[in-house]
């Protein structure tokens, strides 16, 4: 039965202010490193003369540091997500201060990229989708969608600041950059406004009592192991796994990428790529709310393939925005698949703990793309081979979303 209009105004008349906030913390958030670190990579080969495969190799190292996040996700069960969210801001913050310091030892980099990425999974929707989840159920694709977003706007807004930072004074200065926005911005809306619906009174009435009744809360919280061990939940690892590779290897090398096809404003078109994923996000998360979101994932991820081959130089020039569109689009869509699935099929008492382990598989994806993308363009001097290997591994996952199940009965 589809909910009322009247449903779901509701649903955003208690809950738009918890998103505002958690779009905020998105903006500022690890996902911004994320947008912005291919604008590092030029400026660090000429600072210390690291080669591209050195630095895409630390920052994939930091990432392999998400291993904290199903530890991470489950304080956020156990402890509430302000707490550690508050955390992960403060540890990131530090972090970007302790690379502005850099005197050009890689060793120097490596460490402090570990830590980053043991503390990023807490700036993420791991903690921000937490707490969205638990004031929507009827437009929940659209509000996760809306947080998602805030990762694109901060690119957009803040990219354009970074760049001429590190044009300014060197690596550091966008470093700087990315811990002062951290703090000034991030943290005191998270201290200040991020909060858990804690009653389940409010926004769903009786029928969230009826969804999720007191005395069968613990008996669904015990149970999450058994979710992990289902068919669902490999899916869905298989297909966020080998989205991100493709997505991660194209954006942290996205200036280069650019520059190599004989572009001279890169900006221009990552604050395009930034714009095609925050339509992306808020779309397909609209989309989700109601179409098959298998089948719309599956749609998306097949335009990232053809995003991917666009980009090779045998492709027309002109073809490059276009290519840029999809891969934004597919990037978009990788956060909303991930938030909306395990929403739609976990349940909220086991969200972080389950969001933490699939976003663990993610990374992992994200690793090798970065990875792959940095050393195949060391080996070939090209970024042909690696676009060819990212469209040929999403492949997979298009198949991975169309045999999941619609939904699983939390029961």
């Amino acid at each position: 039965m589809n909910p009322s209009p009247s449903t779901k105004r509701l649903e955003w008349r208690q809950g738009w202010s918890v998103v505002a906030v958690a779009t905020v913390a998105m903006a500022t958030g690890a996902g911004l490193y994320h947008y912005v670190s291919s604008l590092f990579v030029i400026p660090l080969e000429t600072e210390f003369g690291w080669s591209r495969g050195d630095i895409a190799s630390a920052a994939a190292f930091g990432m392999m540091g998400t291993f904290s996040a199903p530890v991470i996700g489950r304080l956020a069960d156990r402890i509430g997500a302000r707490r550690v969210g508050i955390a992960s801001i403060l540890t990131m913050a530090l972090c970007f201060l302790a690379l502005a310091a850099m005197n050009g030892t890689y060793w120097h980099f490596l460490a402090v990229a570990a830590v980053l990425g043991l503390a990023a999974p807490g700036c993420t929707t791991l903690i921000y989708g937490r707490v969205v989840n638990s004031w929507f159920e009827h437009g929940k694709g659209l509000a996760l969608g809306v947080t998602a977003g805030g990762l694109s706007i901060g690119a957009m807004l803040f990219s354009p600041l970074i760049r001429t930072m590190i044009e300014l004074y060197g690596s550091s200065g966008g470093y700087i950059t990315l811990a002062a926005l951290m703090l000034g911005l991030g943290l005191p809306f998270v201290a200040f406004g991020l909060r858990e619906r804690t009653s389940l009174d409010g926004v769903h009435g009786s029928q969230a009592a009826e969804t999720d009744p007191p005395d069968r809360v613990q008996q669904i919280s015990s149970r999450w192991l058994h979710h992990l061990r289902g068919s669902t939940f490999w899916r869905l690892a298989v297909a966020i796994f080998v989205v991100n590779a493709p997505a991660a290897g194209i954006l942290t090398q996205f200036e280069p990428i650019i520059l190599e096809r004989g572009d001279t404003d890169p900006t221009f078109l990552l604050m395009v790529f930034a714009l095609a994923v925050l339509i992306g996000r808020i779309g397909i998360g609209g989309l989700f709310d109601r179409f098959d979101a298998r089948r719309v994932a599956t749609i998306v991820t097949a335009g990232g393939i053809v995003g991917s081959l666009l980009l090779t130089s045998s492709a027309p020039v002109s073809m490059v925005l276009p290519a840029v569109i999809l891969i934004g689009l597919l990037q978009g869509a990788e956060t909303d698949v991930l938030a909306y699935f395990v929403a739609r099929h976990y349940a909220r008492t086991s969200f972080g703990t389950v969001y933490g382990m699939l976003f663990t598989i993610s990374m992992l994806g994200t690793a090798m793309g970065v990875i792959g993308f940095g050393h195949l363009f060391d080996r070939y001097q090209s970024y042909d081979a690696a676009l060819i290997a990212a469209a040929v591994v999403l492949v997979p996952a298009c198949f991975a979303y169309l045999s999941m199940p619609r939904r699983v009965a939390l029961s």
